[in-house]
């Protein structure tokens, strides 16, 4: 057994509390230990052992001696930079306030006089926020629009399996012996596809972010010609007299016989109580807040005469959360105007809203 099963075998033996405290102290040590990396490089860059050592700077001593890739040994060296102009910083690493992604980006942009000034902004915000924060430090102009036609490989064609090949060149001769033939694969034709580069204002950016969570069932990568595709389409359907609409379909009548589907009003009620958000709720208080790939499920299920008309029976989540809302140890909250559902699932009256989950994160802090 090597070095790394043994590892992987002692997080096997480990009960939940006890991992997930293990989890806590790792972290909480790394970071301590990241701190005092970054107060030994900016020793290093003060002593000018790099160059002494044959380094003509402390991002190439990170990659070919202490053995960083590129991305790692350009934020540590920029961050102990930083750092030694600031020894604060070292602190609120240490702590957890900021991460060395965000103390990097603001390392070319600290003076004394804005220093405390972003760093507080800083605190708290993902990797896209603070660069929207530097961004605004330095503001340009717009850059123009552009489209320019480039010509990439196509996808090749799926490989056939072993077994259908035999069994196309089975009926040919049965009692012939197979034939020892490779042959070289096609190469991939050539496609031509237009590039389209813009800038755009953060209302279009935010609904950008939202169409692509309504669409993360369809397009789980997210990829900005997927969804301008369907908006392009839908508006061309509605503006280009050119596009054929279909008719209108009658509006169905209420059905007598239950069933598993979930009306429209219904979600949009669901919508309403709990925002776009997952509902989950864990047991340590924190809400799941994930925004795509959620799912709307009953509460009491259809098979023991859970209602899909009732928007008190639906909830809104990830399918992983919703198979959790019943284990122990998940925290139960829910609304007084809601009926007591399962544990985990946060609940609020019809109607209200969450400024929580209005919408995506926006660009600026």
């Amino acid at each position: 057994m090597d070095r790394g099963d043994v590892l992987l075998d002692e997080c096997k033996k480990l009960g939940n509390e006890e991992f997930l405290h293990q989890l806590d102290e790792m972290a909480a040590a790394e970071r301590v230990e990241l701190a005092r990396l970054l107060a030994r490089l900016s020793e290093l860059g003060t002593r000018e052992l790099a160059q002494a050592c044959g380094y003509p700077s402390v991002f190439l001593f990170c990659l070919k001696r202490l053995r960083y890739c590129e991305s790692a040994s350009w934020k540590r060296s920029k961050a102990a930079e930083a750092c030694g102009r600031f020894p604060f910083l070292l602190a609120m690493i240490e702590s957890g306030e900021l991460t060395l992604t965000a103390v990097a980006l603001l390392a070319p942009q600290l003076t004394r006089e804005n220093c405390r000034r972003l760093v507080h902004e800083a605190i708290g915000k993902t990797t896209r926020q603070v660069e929207a924060l530097v961004a605004a430090l330095a503001p340009q102009a717009p850059p123009r629009d552009r489209v320019r036609v480039v010509a990439v490989q196509a996808e090749p064609p799926r490989p056939s399996s072993p077994a259908s090949d035999a069994a196309i060149a089975q009926p040919l001769d049965m009692f012939a012996a197979p034939l020892a033939v490779e042959l070289a694969p096609a190469p991939a034709p050539i496609e031509l596809r237009a590039q389209h580069s813009f800038t755009c204002s953060e209302d279009v950016h935010r609904m950008i972010l939202r169409a692509q969570e309504l669409l993360w069932h369809k397009y789980p990568l997210g990829r900005l010609e997927d969804v301008l595709r369907d908006a392009l389409a839908l508006l061309l359907q509605k503006l280009d007299p050119t596009k054929r609409r279909e008719p209108r379909r009658a509006a169905r009548r209420p059905s007598v016989r239950r069933s598993r589907y979930i009306p429209r009003w219904v979600r949009d009620e669901v919508t309403k109580r709990d925002g776009d958000a997952c509902s989950f709720v864990g047991a340590d208080g924190r809400p799941c807040g994930e925004r795509k790939g959620l799912e709307y499920d009953h509460i009491v299920p259809f098979a023991k005469g859970g209602s899909s008309d009732d928007p008190k029976n639906i909830q809104k989540g990830l399918p992983a959360a919703q198979s959790m809302a019943g284990q122990e140890g998940v925290r139960r909250v829910r609304s007084a105007s809601i009926d007591p559902g399962p544990a985990g699932w946060r609940g609020r009256s019809v109607g209200s809203s969450s400024g929580a989950h209005e919408g995506p994160p926006p660009l600026t802090p």
